[in-house]
């Protein structure tokens, strides 16, 4: 083997190393060394994924079909608030494509990419996380010339997320040829929530309804929130929901979510029970205040359980 190369004028050593070809699956991270002026790639970066994964793969499976089907690169854009699915579901759709992946560097200069990927002839899965937190290293100018396939370069399924589209650079809505597919993220829909209390809640009684509950006072509906929540649940199986989340730091709605919902007879009896312990605990305080507050509370409580029962 020579020990250097001439391109042109210009020669440099020869490369020392073995001969790799990206393995189909494997995760590599893209990088740059500035000191150097050089773009490499990392092997053995790691896409973490729960043991089960919830909800349905149609997307995923359109996605794929696309991109199998012609011999054209496909953009994907998934846009929704942290933690409402869209990384993982961008984690599980990279793996479901059998491709080797590549993750972009958060300090990767997204115009270094071009002359990078011109050298590599195998299709490639390529992500980029958070787009718009990242308009220093990934300008969106340098990117376009990514996406729009005119220089040469392997076929890329690309996918990109961010919290926001509106924090993108117009160029990159409403065209196909660069982004095919854009989705948005609300969190999980309450089949998959079912599914995760169906799952993960140890004790029958406290099933029933919590799915409803969940989707109507939780913001953010992640698939962290909601195993938390039913994980708390499983500790205090006899605290009510609301009081449950009146500590936990996820963001929602949970006063009076019972008015809100049809309560169990099991839920109106803890309810109650509850409130026949603070009576006798504000009677022995002198605190005949609450105590009437308590009392006009259990009151409606009845009055609701009736009409539910109507």
């Amino acid at each position: 083997m020579k020990e250097f190369v001439k391109v042109g004028n210009i020669i440099t050593p020869q490369s020392q190393g073995l001969e790799y070809e990206l393995e189909a699956g494997r995760c590599y991270y893209l990088k740059y060394d500035k000191y150097e002026d050089k773009s490499f790639l990392l092997r053995d970066g790691e896409l973490t994924l729960p043991k089960k994964i919830y909800g349905g793969t149609g997307l995923g499976e359109r996605i794929l079909k696309s991109f199998n089907s012609s011999n054209k690169s496909v953009g994907v854009l998934l846009e929704g608030l942290k933690g409402s699915g869209k990384t993982l579901f961008s984690k599980v759709l990279a793996k479901k494509s059998g491709l080797p992946i590549i993750i972009v560097d958060e300090e990767y200069p997204v115009q270094r990419a071009v002359e990078f990927f011109a050298k590599i002839e195998q299709p490639i899965c390529l992500l980029f996380d958070e787009l718009e937190k990242n308009t220093y290293f990934w300008r969106t100018d340098k990117l376009l010339k990514l996406l729009d396939g005119v220089q040469p370069g392997p076929k890329k399924l690309t996918i990109m997320t961010c919290n926001s589209i509106d924090n993108l650079d117009d160029n990159l809505k409403d065209r196909c040829s660069r982004i095919r597919y854009y989705i948005h993220y609300d969190g999980l829909p309450i089949s998959s929530i079912q599914e995760i209390v169906n799952d993960v809640v140890e004790n029958e009684s406290n099933k029933n309804g919590l799915a409803d509950k969940i989707f109507n006072s939780v913001k953010t509906k992640s698939y962290d929130n909601i195993i938390s929540i039913c994980k708390e649940i499983n500790i205090f199986p006899d605290m009510l929901f609301e009081d449950v989340m009146s500590i936990m730091n996820i963001d929602g709605n949970y006063k009076n979510i019972q008015s809100n919902l049809t309560m169990t007879n099991e839920e109106f009896r803890k309810r109650i029970r509850k409130l026949h312990a603070e009576f006798e605990k504000a009677v022995d305080e002198d605190d005949y205040h609450k105590a009437l507050k308590i009392v006009q509370e259990t009151k409606r409580l009845d009055h609701e359980m009736y009409d539910n029962n109507e």
